[in-house]
C-alpha cells in the first residue's frame, strides 16, 4: 500500500504534464470499488459461475499468470514473457471461463470485437481453438487485496479485481450508477498488446456470467520500441517521457507517437525523427497561418466581412476546398478503423502539398492591395475556412 501510495503521484504528475485531464480517478483499493468487487465476486459465485477446487500449473511470476502444460514454452517457459515458470499448488476459486468458449469464439468470428486482425487471429489460434479451462480468480499466498465475503482466506484475483474496474468506476454495483447506464458498454478498450488476452477473452466471458455487454471493440497496440528492443522498466532501457515533454512539449511528442507507426505494429522511438517530424509539420503550419494573419490585409475585418458563396468562387478556391472535403471524409473512414498514422500523415501531405506549396503559392498575390475586391474576398474566405477546420481536424491529436 504504501509503495502504491508513492506511485500515484506519477502518473497523475504525467497526465497532467501530457496536458490530459479526466473526470474520474479511481484506485482499486478505494472503498467503493472494493465493496463492489465483493458484490459482484458473491453474485458470480451464487449464479454458479465460480466455484471453489485446488489448482496445480505452470505459473509466471512476473506475468502473474497460470500456464496449462499446451501453452507452455519449450523448457517450460512463459509464452507471453518467455521467463522460467514454477510448479504450484493451492486452494482456489475458479471462474468457468471454459463455459463461454463457444459463445467467445461468436464473438471474435463473427463481429469487429477484436481489432487489429492480427491480434484476433491470434487469440483464436493460442486460445480459443486449444480449448479454453476455468480459471483460477483467487490466491491463498497474500493477504493484501480484496477478501472473498465468505471466504476471508482467499483474496479476489487481479482478473475479476482488476479488469472489472471499468464498471465499478462508473458506479456498476455502487451507490450511483448514473454513469453506468450513461457510458457502458464501453466504445472501444484501447491496450497493450501483452494484456489482449486478459480484455478479449477473460473479461467479455465475464461479463457474460454477469449478463453485462460486452465493450464495443477492443483495439490492442503495438509496443514502443527503442533500439530495436521493447522499451521496458525492468531491462531499463527506457526514455524519461518528463525530459522529452520539457524539451519538446507535449504535443509534440504525441503527434509524433501517433505518426511514426501504425497503432498496432511496434513503434520506434527516434528522437532525430521526431525533430524532422515537428520542424516540417509545426513550420508549415505555423507559415501558412502567419502569412495569412500577418500579411494578409484582415485588420478590421471578420470572417462575415469577407464571406463568398462557394459557387461564386473561383476555379482554385473550390479546388482547395474540394480537396480538403475529402481529406475530411477519409480521416473519417481511417479513424474508424484505427488507422491514426494513415490519417496524420494524410493532413501533413494536405498542409504541405495542397494548401502551403500549392494554394497558396499560387494565390499569394491576390492576398495584395489594399482594395477588398470579390477575389479577394474568396481568397480570405477559403483560406480562413480551411484553417480553421484544419485546427479542429489535428485537435483529437494535438490539441494544445
Amino acid at each position: 500500500q504504501a509503495w502504491t501510495d508513492k506511485m500515484t503521484p506519477n502518473f497523475k504528475n504525467m497526465w497532467a504534464a501530457l496536458d490530459i485531464k479526466y473526470d474520474d480517478f479511481i484506485r482499486t483499493t478505494e472503498e467503493r470499488h472494493e465493496k463492489a468487487i465483493q458484490k459482484i465476486f458473491t453474485k458470480l459465485y451464487e449464479k454458479g459461475e465460480i466455484y471453489k477446487g485446488s489448482y496445480e500449473g505452470h505459473y509466471c511470476v512476473p506475468c502473474e499468470s497460470f500456464w496449462t502444460e499446451s501453452q507452455m514454452l519449450e523448457g517450460n517457459k512463459c509464452p507471453d514473457c518467455g521467463r522460467e515458470t514454477k510448479v504450484v499448488k493451492e486452494e482456489s476459486y475458479f471462474f468457468r471461463l471454459s463455459k463461454y468458449q463457444d459463445r467467445l469464439m461468436d464473438l471474435f468470428q463473427n463481429t469487429d470485437f477484436v481489432m487489429p486482425e492480427s491480434r484476433k487471429n491470434e487469440m483464436i489460434k493460442n486460445f480459443l481453438e486449444p480449448g479454453l479451462e476455468d480459471l483460477s480468480v483467487t490466491r491463498t499466498s497474500f493477504d493484501w487485496g480484496i477478501k472473498v465475503p465468505f471466504d476471508e482466506k482467499h483474496i479476489i484475483y487481479v482478473w475479476v479485481d482488476a479488469l472489472c474496474n471499468y464498471i465499478t468506476a462508473l458506479g456498476y454495483e455502487g451507490d450511483d450508477d448514473t454513469n453506468y447506464k450513461k457510458f457502458w458498454p464501453a466504445d472501444v478498450h484501447l491496450v497493450a498488446k501483452e494484456i489482449v488476452r486478459f480484455h478479449t477473452i477473460i473479461w467479455p466471458a465475464l461479463l457474460m456470467a454477469l449478463d453485462i455487454p460486452v465493450p464495443k471493440r477492443v483495439f490492442g497496440h503495438g509496443w514502443i520500441l527503442f533500439a530495436d528492443d521493447k522499451m521496458s522498466k525492468s531491462k531499463g532501457n527506457t526514455i524519461n517521457p518528463f525530459e522529452m515533454f520539457e524539451k519538446y512539449g507535449a504535443d509534440a511528442l504525441r503527434w509524433y507517437l501517433l505518426y511514426v507507426s501504425p497503432p498496432w505494429t511496434p513503434l520506434r522511438f527516434d528522437e532525430d525523427g521526431l525533430k524532422e517530424i515537428m520542424s516540417k509539420f509545426i513550420g508549415t503550419l505555423k507559415n501558412t497561418y502567419n502569412f495569412f494573419t500577418l500579411y494578409a490585409n484582415t485588420d478590421g475585418l471578420n470572417p462575415n466581412d469577407f464571406f463568398v458563396e462557394y459557387k461564386d468562387r473561383p476555379e482554385l478556391d473550390r479546388w482547395i476546398l474540394s480537396k480538403f472535403n475529402n481529406l475530411k471524409k477519409e480521416i473519417e473512414e481511417n479513424l474508424e478503423i484505427f488507422e491514426v498514422n494513415k490519417s496524420i500523415r494524410r493532413m501533413t501531405e494536405f498542409l504541405n502539398d495542397d494548401l502551403s506549396n500549392w494554394y497558396i503559392r499560387r494565390s499569394r498575390r491576390r492576398f495584395w492591395g489594399t482594395e477588398l475586391t470579390e477575389d479577394k474576398k474568396s481568397v480570405y474566405n477559403t483560406t480562413y475556412e480551411v484553417l480553421r477546420d484544419f485546427c479542429k481536424m489535428i485537435a483529437p491529436f494535438s490539441p494544445y
